[in-house]
């Protein structure tokens, strides 16, 4: 969140400490750190003309910091559509690793066949 512009967050919030800033700026960390052990989902809605551009950035920096970072963008825009269907993919891609698919699909049967 901002107040505004980076320049009157930081005055407003941290007293013109920019340091005190950059140390809990997302964007910032990303540039600084690496986190190669680290997933990530990151969605955004298709007719989002604010907040798209925004989370390419984020999934751009994360990238770069070692992130594994899945994007998805879906219909709609920063709205209850959009949100609905990113909370729905972002869950399918967390709970994917818990439920591999299983090799042979048929049941197994013992005894005799019917």
């Amino acid at each position: 969140p901002t107040l505004g512009d980076r320049a009157r967050t930081v005055a407003a919030a941290f007293g013109g400490d920019t340091a005190a800033f950059g140390a809990v700026d997302p964007l910032e960390q990303l540039s600084r750190n690496r986190y190669p052990a680290t997933a990530g989902f990151v969605v955004a809605g298709m007719g989002d003309a604010l907040y798209r551009p925004q989370a390419r950035q984020v999934v751009a920096a994360a990238r770069h910091a070692g992130l594994s970072v899945q994007y998805r963008e879906v219909p709609g825009g920063h709205d209850w559509r959009g949100g609905g269907l990113g909370v729905g993919a972002g869950v399918t891609w967390l709970v994917a690793p818990l439920h591999p698919p299983e090799r042979n699909s048929r049941p197994r049967t013992t005894g005799r066949q019917p």
